[in-house]
């Protein structure tokens, strides 16, 4: 930043404390890997236009993110994150995201997901021998990539590559 500014780093690092205080923008990670972005809240104010509380529930039972530095973030913060990063408005895309979600919910049967419907059109079904087929939640649903599920399963595949 002082190469491109043509700043002293003493300068520079002052600006960026400044703008820490000002909670302008915000700080993630540690030594040496810290990065420094516009802060949420100031894009997404929740302050004069509260969330309903129904809907954060919601987001909390069903939204889980992880940023670009590998925090793992789940509910509203989740929300204001992926809010941040796509430029769009977080009340709006909350609603967004609940009807895209509950649409999904409607194929759940106890808890799982029937999956014989992605079956009925297999060629040779009738030769493996499956009676039934069910799984736990969708990988990714539109607009929005992956569920919560998905995003777990994403985090222990990694795990386990580097073991």
């Amino acid at each position: 930043m002082a190469t491109k500014l043509k700043f002293s780093r003493q300068f520079i690092h002052k600006l960026v404390e400044v703008l820490l205080e000002e909670r302008s923008i915000e700080k993630t990670g540690s030594i040496p890997h810290v990065y420094y972005h516009l802060a949420i809240q100031n894009k997404n104010s929740t302050l004069n236009n509260p969330i309903d509380p129904s809907k954060e529930q919601f987001l909390k039972a069903h939204l889980l993110i992880v940023d670009a530095v590998g925090n793992l973030l789940n509910g509203l913060e989740a929300m204001q994150y992926w809010c941040g990063q796509q430029n769009l408005s977080l009340h709006k895309t909350i609603d967004e995201y609940i009807e895209t979600r509950k649409k999904y919910l409607k194929f759940y049967d106890k808890n799982l997901i029937d999956g014989q419907l992605k079956l009925k059109s297999t060629q040779g079904l009738g030769e493996i021998g499956v009676d039934a087929l069910y799984y736990l939640d969708f990988y990714v649903i539109e607009q929005f990539g992956k569920t919560k599920l998905g995003t777990l399963i994403q985090l222990l595949s990694k795990v386990k590559t580097k073991i």
